[in-house]
């Protein structure tokens, strides 16, 4: 999906940081598959982003945006 956007090559590398870690925490934390997520464990990993990494605000956004793309358009 991220490709037939026409998204370049640096914003593909970004999304699949954030997606990833999300599918990791998914997995791993809550073993559960992504439909099944629900929001406020969404909102239990963006906590844990900005906890345990320390990412600023803005960073935090951009992982939301790309959370958001994946809920929309993957799943």
């Amino acid at each position: 999906m991220i490709s037939l956007r026409g998204l370049t090559d640096h914003t593909m590398k970004s999304y699949s940081t954030y997606i990833t870690a999300y599918l990791d925490f998914v997995q791993n934390t809550l073993h559960k598959y992504p439909s099944q997520v629900t929001d406020p464990e969404i909102l239990m990993f963006l906590d844990v982003l900005q906890a345990e990494r320390g990412l600023a605000d803005r960073t935090v956004n951009t992982a939301i945006a790309q959370i958001r793309f994946f809920t929309l358009y993957v799943l």
